[in-house]
């Protein structure tokens, strides 16, 4: 293949990820937490949003290998979508997991802040009976 032929094939997946990332952001998240939907599973099952995740991105990486094994078999079946929408959908969960890795260590910094600071804390409260 041809840089260039390649290239535009970049362009316009670059193009289709970012518009099924805006149709199906709100659909499954809501309007105000892009990840609202794994967490929201996480808490219902009492799992981690990473474990939601990584079953939501095996999906279509299962279908992408069961492709590939078709094809050594010379296995001709019906796809409920194309591959090309699975690979689509796979590196889009590939981002939406760099979003839960970043808020995940934003809110271990946090932790560590929050804790830092309790335990530095001083008593800075007058007493009136103490004698200083």
């Amino acid at each position: 293949m041809k840089h260039s032929d390649f290239q535009e094939i970049v362009d316009s997946t670059f193009k289709t990820l970012q518009d099924i990332l805006q149709s199906k952001g709100g659909e499954y998240a809501g309007d105000h937490d892009r990840l609202a939907n794994f967490k929201r599973n996480a808490e219902r099952l009492h799992l981690r949003p990473e474990q939601i995740w990584a079953v939501y991105f095996a999906k279509h990486i299962d279908a992408i290998f069961q492709y590939i094994m078709d094809l050594q078999t010379q296995t001709n079946r019906p796809r409920s979508e194309p591959l090309e929408g699975r690979v689509d959908d796979a590196i889009n969960y590939l981002l939406l997991f760099k979003g839960i890795l970043a808020e995940s260590r934003q809110q271990a910094r946090q932790a560590e802040r929050d804790y830092v600071a309790k335990e530095l804390r001083v008593d800075t409260t007058v007493h009136p009976n103490k004698v200083y």
